[in-house]
């Protein structure tokens, strides 16, 4: 018997408005321009939690559910709806085939509060079953408690009524692996508290429990994490010895330290050794990733967290790990990692979003990716980071998107960089240049708070298609985007500029405020230019002031272009013309004009 595993800044009005009507340069080139379709948007049947999204968390996966051969898509609800949050369930969309997907089908899961899914065959039938974690096993415990539900499948896409195990304290994450060789899937889960205590007040604990040959589950064995509000557990085998052991993070050793990551090597009969906790180099982590980081076929260990930080823990070879090495992510609130090779030279690579406060990306709320760059010894190049296209940065994943042979990103903002109101999340593309650089970014419009990215191919036909998942503020929803393949665009992007005709200076005559506003256009469908700047230049021609457009949805922009009186220059009075440029991965260039005056 084997069991199996499945695969906000806001637009500011102005009084006069002059739109330029300049020429638009061209260059002599075209390329292919891939273009996604438009958002089909699902409801999820339920109200999704974003505080849950830690960037392991998997709420949505996709799977195969029912033998079509084709991916379906399943999603933990957290609650019912905004109102009703005494009972959770999962919500089953499955494919028509042709990457449209039925009306969601939803299961209780015996609990409330369900914030992760994983599919499994946890009964060796060769159908597909699922595992929820469920946050509470019911509303009078104070979300204390939590508990595993198991819906074994029929292989029709439809699932039994879910059997519900204790987790045996307040659950954070979940882990499926065989841990004692006897062909039988077993779960593991970390608790941030043990049970009857809530997370902020109690040890942190690591459960295991034990499959039986029926897809039922033992009752819970509890181990300690080592340390306070265990938020994250991963299988490896870290001592090389075929066994599988457990890697646990916990976000505090007391109340004002630093978090630690805590590892119990496994005996190989379900049980493990006492844990040893290793400094985790960064507070609160929340996420870990284990890889062959510096190629000795050992793995290593990766922890992100909130404070704009990453850590490196490698492994010494028999389950021990060296100091952590800490490396910034370039913004914070940086808790999704991916480990990949962006640039084809062998090494793993890091890349991570940030939901806010990137470093060289104004304004402060903006999110960012981060991309560190792989070394041969483990160790990462200084973090460069690319605009991710809107406000709370909170997922990402790698695929070849255009076909090219070179991995790109997508990325989930929880908003445009305009407004957070319903509508308003965007999903962004930015593409690889082979080399751990990146170029034109897509953005494309979602739902509401977008917060998990996952990449299928939905329709079959060899492209990688998009499915985001929304929060919501009522109830969640998933925006399916597929891929249309590539389109020759020879014209360059087009743009709109609007400036205020007459600008008045500060009281204080130092400072000086232009609002610019406009759109930024590919010719292709539902696609964005990257890389548009804007300049202010004086009468006599000198370059004032440059800096990035950050466009939204539509291509839309909104900002203000600044300008600080000096020593050398203490007059602001005069004439500036303001000018907006973009290019498109074609190389086709486009840019516009406005004249600003700024009176006496």
């Amino acid at each position: 018997m084997t069991g199996k595993l499945a695969g906000c800044s806001q637009a500011l009005s102005v009084s006069a408005l002059i739109v330029a009507s300049l020429a638009i340069t061209q260059s002599a080139w075209a390329a292919s321009t891939p273009v996604f379709l438009p958002a089909m948007t699902y409801s999820t049947g339920g109200q999704n939690a974003n505080f849950h999204n830690s960037g392991g968390t998997a709420w949505m996966v996709t799977a195969d559910v029912n033998g079509d051969g084709k991916p379906d898509i399943l999603v933990a609800n957290w609650c019912v709806n905004s109102r009703e949050c005494t009972s959770s369930s999962v919500g089953v969309l499955l494919n028509k085939g042709d990457g449209t997907f039925q009306p969601v089908v939803t299961y209780d899961t015996g609990g409330h509060h369900a914030f992760s899914v994983s599919v499994a065959d946890v009964n060796d039938d060769g159908k597909p079953d699922l595992v929820v974690a469920i946050g509470c096993a019911n509303i009078f415990d104070q979300c204390s408690d939590g508990s595993v539900g198991v819906l074994l499948g029929n292989g029709d896409g439809t699932f039994q009524a879910v059997h519900n195990y204790p987790s045996g304290g307040a659950i954070t994450a979940i882990a499926i692996a065989d841990l004692n060789k006897d062909g039988n899937l077993d779960v593991v889960v970390s608790n941030c508290a043990a049970s009857g205590q809530l997370c902020p007040f109690g040890e942190g604990s690591v459960g295991v429990l034990l499959g039986n040959t029926d897809g039922s589950f033992q009752p819970v064995q509890i181990y300690d994490s080592g340390g306070f509000i265990a938020s994250f557990v991963i299988v490896a085998d870290v001592n090389g010895d075929h066994t599988p052991d457990l890697l646990v993070t916990n976000q505090l050793i007391c109340g004002n330290c630093l978090g630690n990551l805590g590892v119990l090597l496994g005996i190989g009969d379900g049980t493990f050794q006492t844990v040893q906790t290793y400094n985790a180099g960064i507070s609160y982590p929340a996420f870990m990733i284990a890889a062959d980081l510096n190629g000795d076929k050992n793995p290593d260990v990766v922890l992100t967290g909130g404070g704009g930080q990453l850590a490196v823990l490698l492994n010494g070879g028999d389950g021990t790990f060296q100091s952590a090495v800490v490396y910034s992510t370039g913004g914070l609130y940086a808790t999704p990692l991916v480990v990949s090779d962006i640039n084809a030279d062998g090494k793993p690579d890091l890349l991570v979003s940030n939901a806010q406060f990137c470093a060289g990306h104004p304004p402060s709320d903006d999110g960012c990716i981060g991309i560190l760059l792989g070394n041969d010894d483990g160790t990462f190049q200084p973090v460069v980071t690319y605009d991710s296209g809107g406000i709370g940065a909170s997922s990402l994943n790698v695929a070849d998107f255009d076909g090219d042979g070179k991995l790109d990103v997508a990325v989930a903002n929880q908003c445009n960089v305009f407004s957070c109101s319903s509508g308003t999340a965007t999903a962004e593309v930015l593409f690889g240049n082979g080399d751990g650089t990146f170029r034109q970014t897509l953005i494309y419009g979602t739902d509401f708070e977008a917060i998990r990215v996952v990449v299928a191919d939905l329709n079959g036909d060899g492209l990688p298609d998009l499915i985001i998942g929304n929060a919501g503020q009522g109830s969640g929803s998933v925006s399916v985007l597929l891929n249309g393949g590539t389109a020759n665009d020879t014209k360059p992007p087009r743009i709109t500029l609007r400036a205020a005709a007459n600008i008045v200076q500060s009281p204080q005559g130092e400072l000086l405020r232009i609002p610019v506003s406009g759109t930024i256009t590919d010719n292709l469908a539902g696609v964005n230019p990257n890389s548009a700047t804007f300049a202010l230049t004086d009468k006599t021609g000198r370059l004032r002031q440059k800096g990035i457009v950050h466009l939204g949805l539509g291509g839309r922009y909104s900002q203000n272009v600044f300008l600080r009186a000096s020593t050398n220059n203490p007059d602001l009075h005069g004439r500036y013309v303001v000018t907006v440029r973009a290019q498109h991965n074609a190389g086709n260039a486009g840019s516009k004009k406005a004249v600003v005056n700024v009176p006496q």
